[in-house]
């Protein structure tokens, strides 16, 4: 029996493959595509391409959705694979461009915040909730109480801290319970081009 690391095929190609025969094999209208994007990333993770599954596919084929629908059907009526496999792997290649940039913007705020907060004078667990952020964009008590290993209240002073400074802001208006997210963080996240 050959297995996946045992042959000569490149790996764009047999994630290319792969995800054709799943949907063909599998063709669901609600959620399928999903399911499949995820198998992709799973078979990376599984051959040592990802240690996380931090590729996503499904933004930019999503907004490449008719292409994508009419290269499956197109190797389905053909059996000719060259055009979906160079689609496919012109998806991957622009997603992981994509989220280098992401995480290179990512680690810039982290280090630039971390900067300005150690020049207002902020230390100690705050910074460690600043660092954690691009983690972690939106939080509350309780998980920067965790993440700290502090105590309630050092956790919520921390973060009140942060939200002086402009790093964290409350969004669900209560006393209690309250939500924080970095919208800065949230924002690079968002703003993925594809």
């Amino acid at each position: 029996m050959v297995t996946n690391a045992e042959n000569d095929v490149p790996i764009i190609a047999k994630l290319a493959l792969s995800h054709y025969q799943f949907e063909s094999l599998h063709p669901y209208t609600d959620g399928n595509g999903r399911l499949g994007r995820l198998v992709a990333i799973l078979q990376l993770m599984q051959d040592g391409i990802l240690r996380l599954p931090v590729l996503n596919l499904s933004p930019w084929l999503e907004a490449h959705r008719t292409e994508y629908i009419d290269g499956l059907l197109r190797v389905s009526t053909s059996g000719d694979f060259s055009e979906w496999v160079t689609f496919f792997a012109r998806a991957v290649k622009i997603q992981a461009d994509n989220g280098v940039e992401t995480i290179s913007h990512l680690i810039a705020f982290r280090d630039e915040t971390k900067q300005t907060l150690r020049a207002a004078g902020v230390r100690g667990i705050a910074l460690d909730i600043a660092e954690n952020l691009i983690g972690f964009p939106a939080l509350d008590v309780q998980v920067a109480r965790k993440m700290t290993g502090k105590s309630f209240e050092a956790a919520n002073q921390a973060i009140n801290r942060l939200v002086e400074q402009g790093i964290l802001r409350e969004i669900t208006g209560r006393k209690s319970n309250r939500l924080f997210v970095c919208q800065r963080v949230a924002a690079i996240i968002n703003s993925q081009p594809f």
